[in-house]
């Protein structure tokens, strides 16, 4: 199983959109499901995506075996992407990816025909939170990894 470990709902898009988009994500955890239309939107996405949906709560109680698990960075200015981190750093799988949501070092710009799709399904699924990437294009204009564990190089290899 490959997870992402979502803070907010729009992280999922916003740092893994490549990931989900080439079928290499199987569910979301989130953690911040306190906003009901964001939560429904979350549930709208796992659904027409064909991804599992889970509270990070739920996935940290029945502790299910992972291949890969795709996690905010440690870097992010943000506390509760920091806590998720830190929640699932020693979490067991083969492979550990970090994503950010932020423009930093090391982030690669998508194509425009790239950054036009993921806008278009942060905009289909989350249209509440749009103020946040009608103005900021960083949010869909780059994706950044950093990839440690044993399969490290198969994954890689796949994206290529």
């Amino acid at each position: 199983m490959r997870i992402v470990v979502a803070p907010h709902p729009d992280d999922e898009l916003i740092g893994c959109f490549l990931m989900i988009k080439r079928g290499l994500v199987d569910g979301v955890a989130y953690a911040d499901l306190s906003n009901e239309a964001e939560w429904k939107a979350a549930v709208s996405l796992c659904e027409d995506l064909g991804l599992e949906f889970y509270t990070v709560d739920e996935f940290l109680r029945d502790r299910p075996p992972l291949r890969v698990l795709f996690l905010p960075s440690p870097k992010e200015r943000h506390p509760l992407h920091k806590r998720c981190y830190y929640l699932f750093s020693d979490y067991p799988c083969w492979v550990k990816v970090t994503y950010v949501t932020e423009m930093s070092e090391g982030v690669i710009l998508l194509p425009p025909d790239l950054r036009e799709e993921k806008r278009g399904m942060l905009d289909r699924y989350y249209p509440m939170k749009s103020d946040l990437w009608l103005y900021e294009h960083k949010y869909f204009l780059f994706e950044g990894y950093t990839v440690e564990g044993e399969d490290a190089l198969c994954l890689l290899q796949r994206l290529l």
